[in-house]
């Protein structure tokens, strides 16, 4: 999923809080032990990698995006609908808002009048002009403004989006990435991230570092990071990690793919695409 623009620069898509959460205490993560190695991947617990196994060191700073829920417009003569490959409307119509979010984040949830929704994800911005978003993007450059209102989508019903893309969106592994910098595929690892406590699909985990490169965003450029997280309802993901600007950098290391914990990493992504799930469901819409 290529995004077009960095959500966590502008307020619209409430990425970047403006204001400091209260500190909570959070309850004792799990201690359920995973089956085998691709397992523990998916459950944050995979050990240190070899020091023999890591790259040069990078200094990055980090972002965030997420999958917002959004309702169809009620005046539809106000609203825009997305997209598709070629040109067709493929959702009820969105408020400029709403549009312009799901252009910033990337994909986004379509919760129709009868209650039930559907998912879309960005493809490219090779469509007509359709709105301009130029008002939502701050100081975003002028092509990435005009890309935006160009934007086309695919719906997708796998919940990490498998069935449309080369790799699965995991919220607090994938990152999207400036391809010149790292490529697609690209394990890192963070000393400075192992040990953050993050709250995911309603329980509480201990990170253990590694994030993999497999999206990227037109705002994304150099040692510039866009984390992929959970619908995080109001509260700062990872603050001691994703600061949201260029002095909150830190320490990560590129993985080599022959390492044991890259390796179950990427046995995790194929589980994850290949294995049967529960019907997904997105949370509750936030456009009243």
């Amino acid at each position: 999923m290529n995004r077009i623009a960095l959500s966590a620069l502008v307020s619209l898509a409430g990425c970047v809080s403006l204001t400091t959460q209260a500190a909570v205490a959070p309850e004792p993560p799990r201690l359920t032990e995973p089956a085998d190695e691709a397992d523990r991947a998916l459950e944050f617990m995979l050990p240190e990698p070899q020091d023999e196994s890591l790259g040069a060191k990078q200094r990055l700073w980090a972002t965030w995006y997420y999958m917002p829920t959004v309702r169809a417009a009620s005046l539809a003569a106000f609203a825009v609908p997305l997209k598709g490959r070629k040109g067709e409307d493929i959702s009820a119509p969105l408020t400029k808002t709403d549009w312009c979010n799901a252009a910033l984040q990337g994909s986004v949830w379509v919760e129709r009048p009868d209650g039930d929704a559907t998912a879309y994800v960005f493809v490219d911005a090779r469509g007509p002009q359709q709105t301009d978003c130029g008002g939502h993007l701050g100081n975003l450059s002028t092509g990435i403004k005009n890309a935006t209102g160009r934007a086309r989508f695919a719906t997708f019903k796998h919940p990490a989006g498998c069935d449309v893309r080369r790799y699965p969106l995991q919220p607090y592994r994938t990152i999207a990435v400036d391809p010149h910098r790292f490529r697609m595929g690209t394990v890192l690892y963070s000393p400075d991230l192992r040990g953050q406590v993050f709250r995911y699909r309603g329980e509480v985990y201990v990170h253990d570092g590694y994030l993999i490169a497999s999206d990227r965003g037109g705002a994304i450029k150099g040692n510039h990071i866009d984390v992929f997280v959970e619908d995080p309802a109001g509260v700062d993901p990872l603050p001691n990690i994703i600061q949201s600007n260029p002095g909150g950098a830190f320490d990560a290391y590129p993985v080599k793919s022959s390492d044991p914990a890259a390796a179950a990493l990427k046995d995790g992504q194929k589980r994850t695409c290949d294995e049967p799930l529960p019907r997904w469901r997105p949370p509750p819409s936030e456009t009243i």
